[in-house]
């Protein structure tokens, strides 16, 4: 292989090392979005819904699961992730639906009034979901800063 071809394959391979990158922050991106989308359904609706009269448990539930299942669809989806990220987005998806089960159930039977609870409950849940992008963020950028 003479020098002029190598340097062609090596501008190919850091071309398509960008586009993954690129893509990458775009998938880190979408966990953060779902994990904040997360945390305000619980706070601004889970509480005040659940606090008041007559409750709205189920709606409060449909509600909350719809970021949940929109990023493990989502992770379970992806074509090509950083190395052991679906084991480990695996596990904090299922953290994050665990938070959310005991946020909801136990803040509706024991702290339907408590702001606090509620937000706690939220952040930890939120959090949870967007640890994956935190994540992946992460593993991008110490894998740019070792080719460059």
């Amino acid at each position: 292989m003479d020098q002029a071809s190598a340097r062609e394959a090596l501008e190919v391979a850091d071309a398509a090392a960008s586009t993954a990158r690129r893509r990458g922050r775009g998938g880190a991106m979408v966990y953060l979005l779902l994990g904040l989308t997360e945390t305000l359904v619980i706070a601004l609706i889970g509480g005040p819904l659940l606090g008041g009269p007559g409750g709205g448990f189920a709606i409060v539930m449909m509600l909350a699961l719809l970021p949940l299942m929109m990023a493990t669809m989502y992770s379970a989806s992806r074509s090509a992730t950083p190395r052991h990220s679906r084991s480990v987005n695996a596990a904090l998806l299922g953290l994050a639906a665990a938070l959310l089960a005991v946020t909801l159930t136990v803040g509706r039977a024991i702290f339907p009034g408590s702001y606090v609870w509620w937000i706690g409950g939220a952040l930890f849940t939120g959090l949870a979901i967007a640890l994956c992008g935190v994540l992946e963020l992460r593993h991008l950028r110490a894998e740019g800063g070792t080719r460059q």
